[in-house]
């Protein structure tokens, strides 16, 4: 327990003091001792501490007395003792409103008072509540390491520390989503959103007496009242948090204690996880690399390599592929450990987004500023699932990090394995039809694309040239006049070619539709009644799309 100015009162040697004023600052903890018998050098008053003063020069001095009280505060001193009969009759009123005011506890120490006795007593208590908290702190330990040592797990050690602490826990991983937890310390996905959501835009505020303790008041509605302890690896790398539930106050020195061992046992179990997880993962990852290269000598091989991992590939499947853009919206130190960190941080969130949408099996990689996703699902077979399953990924990207571009494009289903690679290029040309459109934050399904399917795999240089035999000479026209004759041709197009309502949708006479689609023939080259003209016309209009997105 912390050694408060309400403990030192009740000590024998406090027996004739007077607490003037400050009693709302006696839970303040006393960590030490201090005597100066003149007040006229403070750099020696440290936080916590107990003052004791004979207060020598302070009656007469009247800009000591104004400032006395602010300085000590700000020092974060926990109590001044001043010793009245030698040097000051009485404490000035002046010291005595000002410690009210700033709630600093201030006593009035009688003039037998023997300083030699109150600092033997108090630093006796200290030292053996010392000896104390380290006896307690070697049985947690203890305790704990027994955990491991009988090859415990997240749940074993979590019985343990909500034990002693007597409060709701629960063991969250990097990005909060739940390990393990008490009943009735279970938390939604709603919450795990919203925790790294504030996680990513600076709500987090570490504890001001550094024990690196978060508290989470009250930062939304949904979220309870929580302590987060970070378990930090060796490599100043955030491995999870042990988040304590409905405490009101702050911990006492035993509960960080508890707690700050506790993240010592829970960083060698998160380590020991991470390293089979990475195994796992590039043995998953090289697996999928080595399907959609086709890097496999007979089908008999790679399905017995599947079965290993744990993978039906019978049904076969379908890509996805996530871009992500802006990157540099969320990292704070440029170095490229900030960097993977991020990129972990979500993968992390789009294999957690895929996990909580089906229960069907599927591989992820990432690769560069790219995550494959490969789904094993018949429902993949539905367009609309598929939107569903990419919306519900991006969903939970954009809401934790809504600065960052996240595209997804989405391949064909396919029956059986050697097509997989067709659909990992189809998905990655309805990303490049994002880009090449300047569109962000969208979901592409190659499927949806028509002809454009057929412009996205062909020479960009010929589609080029086939856009200015076409279109090229309109928008040309329409830049140096200021007139309006592509989006004439389009809005005529889309009506079918009836020009009533290509005039009405325009909000022009049928005269003047007239007069623009005679200067159209004219400047493209065209005849608007033969269909193959119009085909080309079609076409070019799409190239200009992709080309040249307005």
């Amino acid at each position: 327990m912390v050694y408060t100015v309400a403990d030192v009162l009740n000590l024998d040697t406090f027996q004739k003091a007077t607490l003037l004023s400050g009693i709302e600052g006696l839970h303040k903890p006393i960590r030490w001792v201090n005597i100066l018998e003149i007040l006229d050098d403070f750099n020696s008053v440290q936080p916590h501490e107990l003052l004791i003063t004979t207060a020598f020069g302070l009656n007469h001095d009247q800009e000591l007395q104004q400032k006395l009280i602010p300085l000590l505060v700000k020092k974060q001193l926990s109590c001044l003792a001043i010793q009245t009969g030698y040097y000051i009759k009485e404490v000035p009123q002046k010291i005595i409103t000002d410690a009210q005011v700033l709630q600093l506890p201030l006593v009035e120490l009688p003039q037998d008072s023997f300083f030699s006795h109150i600092t033997t007593d108090i630093l006796t208590r200290i030292v053996n509540q010392q000896f104390d908290l380290l006896n307690f702190r070697d049985r947690i330990r203890h305790e704990l390491l027994q955990v491991l040592l009988e090859n415990g797990g997240f749940n074993d050690l979590l019985q343990v520390i909500s034990y002693h602490l007597q409060y709701p826990i629960r063991i969250l991983d990097h990005l909060f989503t739940p390990i393990c937890s008490n009943s009735e310390a279970t938390q939604p996905d709603s919450q795990t959103q919203e925790l790294v959501y504030l996680h990513a835009n600076g709500y987090f505020k570490q504890s001001a007496r550094k024990q690196n303790i978060i508290y989470l008041n009250e930062p939304t509605t949904s979220i309870p009242r929580q302590h987060l302890l970070p378990v930090i690896s060796a490599n100043n790398q955030t491995l999870g948090y042990i988040s304590v539930i409905g405490i009101t106050e702050r911990l006492n020195d035993k509960q960080l204690t508890i707690l700050n061992q506790s993240a010592i046992i829970c960083a060698l179990l998160f380590l020991q996880e991470i390293t089979i997880k990475e195994t796992e993962n590039r043995l998953h990852g090289d697996f999928l690399d080595d399907l959609l290269a086709g890097n496999f000598s007979s089908l008999e091989q790679i399905r017995k390599r599947a079965k290993f991992l744990g993978y039906d590939l019978n049904k076969a499947g379908m890509i996805f592929v996530c871009s992500i853009g802006d990157l540099d919206n969320y990292i704070k130190e440029d170095n490229e450990i900030s960097i993977v960190k991020l990129k972990n941080r979500l993968l992390h969130l789009v294999e957690t987004s895929v996990k909580s949408f089906t229960r069907y099996q599927f591989i992820i990689r990432l690769r560069s500023n790219i995550i494959i996703i490969l789904v094993l699902s018949p429902d993949a077979k539905n367009i609309q699932w598929q939107k569903q399953l990419a919306d519900n990924i991006r969903k939970c990207i954009r809401f934790s990090y809504s600065k960052l571009s996240f595209s997804i494009g989405i391949g064909r289903f396919y029956n059986t394995i050697h097509d997989l690679s067709k659909s990992f290029s189809e998905a990655e040309q309805a990303l490049e039809y994002t880009k090449k459109l300047k569109e962000t934050n969208s979901i592409i399904v190659f499927e949806e694309l028509g002809f454009y399917r057929l412009l996205l795999q062909r020479n960009e240089s010929e589609m080029n040239t086939f856009y200015e035999e076409t279109i090229g000479t309109l928008v040309d026209y329409d830049k140096k006049k200021g007139s309006h004759l592509k989006y004439t041709l389009e809005v005529y197009l889309e009506c079918s070619q009836n020009t009533q309502s290509t005039a009405d949708k325009l909000f022009i006479h049928r005269h003047t539709l007239r007069y623009r689609l005679k200067r159209i023939e004219e400047i493209a080259g065209v005849n608007l009644q033969q269909s193959d003209h119009v085909f080309n016309l079609q076409i070019g209009l799409k190239l200009h799309k992709l080309l040249l997105p307005d």
